[in-house]
């Protein structure tokens, strides 16, 4: 059972990981990504046990500095420095996480108040998030602006540096899983 699936770019092209479960049940043996090299045409199965175990709907994958980091909602991590053949156990975050991202000089992990930072997925620090932002989701512009999102959708923030956050207005909407960083056309709608 496929959950989610995130395109990570490396230095050596593309990378697809899929969060799976290969039957039905919540047996660590089972708990597995699926990662393609070639854009999908073919795909190897990997077991991670545990690293996965709370990646349905929150936590996610990231790339950067060689490292791809996967990291569960209950904040466990796995690591790997081999575009994805094989994966270790990391130290955990120390929260719950929601969605986490590389943004250009260290990985960046969201739940709620709180940021978890590594710049190698192994060891994570703590920010208290300022400014009475509770972000679920997050992306970073290629200029370094944060942009984050409640998890009801009903609150919008920015920051400049990941953890002073200001409120800003956005789209009335409902709760959302995903968020991206990526140019759009101008419009008066979006401007």
């Amino acid at each position: 059972h496929a959950r989610r699936i995130t395109g990570l770019q490396t230095p050596s092209g593309w990378v697809a990981v899929v969060t799976a479960y290969a039957a039905v049940g919540d047996s660590g043996d089972a708990r597995q990504l699926a990662v393609s090299h070639d854009r999908g045409a073919s795909w190897k199965t990997i077991a991670i046990g545990d690293c996965v175990r709370a990646q349905q709907f929150s936590g996610g994958v990231a790339f950067g500095q060689g490292v791809m980091v996967s990291v569960g909602s209950d904040g466990k991590t796995c690591r790997s420095t081999d575009n994805g053949h094989t994966w270790q156990a990391a130290q955990n975050v120390g929260g719950s996480v929601s969605s986490v991202i590389w943004d250009g000089q260290r990985f960046y992990a969201v739940g709620g108040s709180r940021a978890f930072v590594s710049n190698d997925g192994t060891q994570w620090r703590t920010l208290n998030l300022q400014g009475d932002a509770s972000v679920h989701l997050v992306a970073r512009s290629a200029l370094g602006t944060y942009a984050g999102v409640s998890k009801d959708g009903s609150r919008y923030f920015r920051s400049l540096d990941g953890q002073a956050w200001q409120a800003v207005s956005g789209p009335k909407g409902t709760a959302f899983r995903h968020m991206t960083f990526g140019y759009g056309k101008r419009t008066p709608a979006c401007p």
